[in-house]
């Protein structure tokens, strides 16, 4: 098993958490507080969620699936700092470019996990 920062994806993530860290920086001080420590603590938990996922295999799924949700509300912040005009548009399509890059990556692991969650009986009916 590879260490968590030889793997594509961790580096990956680890340059978006330092180009998110160093854009929200520069950010004005009402967006930088909501906005910006928003998206910072996401790419950090990312970061996290992927290291766990490498060292514990048992809950490698579980650690997937939250960084999944993660990579989901980043990409919903760099859409509204895009919107709001706090970023450029070519910042926000290399930013987008990378949290892509990085779904697809962690897809793929999940699905190489293969793990398929069976869904909860309705009605007291389980099926067999």
């Amino acid at each position: 098993m590879s260490t968590y920062n030889e793997l594509q994806v961790y580096k990956i993530a680890y340059d978006l958490a330092i180009h998110t860290f160093v854009f929200t920086e520069k950010m004005k001080r009402s967006f930088k507080f909501t906005i910006g420590e928003k998206l910072n603590l996401n790419t950090i938990e990312l970061l996290l969620h992927i290291y766990k996922a490498n060292s514990r295999k048992d809950e490698r799924y579980a650690h997937l699936q939250t960084g999944q949700e993660h990579i989901e509300e980043i990409r919903l912040l760099l859409r509204m700092s895009k919107d709001l005009q706090i970023m450029t548009v070519n910042r926000f399509v290399t930013l987008n470019e990378m949290i892509e890059n990085i779904s697809k990556q962690v897809y793929g692991w999940q699905q190489s996990v293969g793990y398929q969650k069976k869904p909860a009986p309705t009605n007291g009916y389980v099926p067999t």
